[in-house]
């Protein structure tokens, strides 16, 4: 694992570490938002 995924890793919850490894960290970022802005 490369040393950026390390570090996105420890950026976002348990539940999004595995989106981590696959999607780049940006694509994560707007993901967790949408996700808060529909709660």
């Amino acid at each position: 694992m490369s040393r950026g995924a390390l570090r996105r890793r420890k950026a976002y919850p348990a539940r999004h570490s595995q989106h981590s490894e696959e999607v780049p960290g940006a694509l994560v970022e707007i993901e967790v938002t949408a996700a808060k802005v529909k709660h």
